[in-house]
């Protein structure tokens, strides 16, 4: 846990009396409940063809899911529900209320262009501060590729939301942006075990600065990057190590390619304790280029580093 953490959980022993094991269970739920209310949910209903809601007077919500997907939805009645507030018919919205459109009022529109978009590009800061003011619940749900340039740092916290939102995120292409130290963060007390970027595939980041790493050593631990294909840095000037042990299992199964270049200040890529002697192996590795790294002094501490 961070220093926030741990406060609270001295607080929760001098106020309230509560023994260690006791106020850590109470900070861990708390985190838990955090995580579960900011991060956007997905209630799919794959078969539901009709909705029928009759004299529910005090019916208000569906359910508390951000999105609701209908896949199969054609007919939606609503008679005598008077405290009914909006919730979403997800991308059948538009079908739905072209033959009803009396429900127009009750369900609310989730089926935007960035509710449903998948690949996404951002090309300056101005366009990225204003994305991130008119962010809504369901927007980036969905994204696969996302690519930036010509960014300052609000990127690492756009970046986060997206992390948080989209399990399907694949490729990462950065050019040209600024970061406060780091591309991936958590900004948020997270849960314990939870893991983001788990699906990620590439990662390319060029020009990138003030990045010493792709994240922070005591965060690495909730960034999994074990299904990473592919990696291309290049003129990232203040990157010292690329990943912490925490933030990828010992055997990166699925690297393909990895490509560095004119980045000055890398020493090491992958970053153990001096005290761990675990291998690393990288059984679909087929291309290697370093080029240009005046500090490059190891690929890893580790005992034995098997390239091919």
């Amino acid at each position: 846990m961070d220093v926030w953490a741990h406060d609270v959980i001295i607080l929760l022993q001098q106020k309230f009396g509560l023994n260690e094991p006791a106020a850590v269970n109470i900070m861990e739920l708390h985190i838990q409940f955090h995580q579960a209310k900011q991060e956007t949910i997905v209630i799919e209903n794959p078969e539901g063809n009709q909705l029928h809601f009759e004299s529910l007077p005090s019916l208000r919500k569906y359910s508390f899911g951000d999105i609701i997907e209908w896949p199969s939805l054609k007919k939606v009645t609503v008679n005598d529900c008077p405290n009914i507030i909006k919730f979403g018919l997800g991308r059948i919205k538009s079908l739905i209320l072209e033959n009803q459109p009396s429900l127009a009022d009750i369900f609310e529109s989730l089926d935007d262009e960035f509710s449903t978009i998948v690949e996404y590009e951002i090309g300056d800061t101005e366009e990225l501060h204003k994305r991130m003011h008119n962010l809504g619940p369901s927007h980036f749900t969905n994204i696969v590729v996302f690519r930036a340039k010509n960014c300052d740092e609000t990127l690492t916290k756009f970046i986060y939301i997206l992390m948080k939102r989209s399990k399907k995120l694949q490729v990462i292409e950065i050019q040209h942006c600024e970061t406060s130290g780091y591309l991936f963060d958590l900004l948020e007390p997270a849960f314990k075990g939870l893991k983001y970027l788990r699906g990620i595939k590439e990662l390319k980041v060029i020009e990138v600065n003030q990045m010493v790493s792709l994240c922070s050593w005591d965060v690495a631990g909730y960034f999994d990057f074990k299904s990473l294909e592919i990696v291309h840095l290049e003129s990232c000037h203040s990157i010292k190590v690329l990943f912490y042990s925490k933030s990828f299992s010992t055997m990166l199964c699925e690297l393909k390619e990895l490509k560095l270049e004119a980045c000055e200040d890398l020493y090491e890529i992958f970053h153990y304790s001096p005290f761990n002697y675990s291998s690393l192996f990288f059984p679909r590795l087929s291309k290697v280029e370093l080029k240009s790294l005046s500090k490059f002094m190891r690929l890893s501490r580790v005992a034995l580093c098997s390239l091919f």
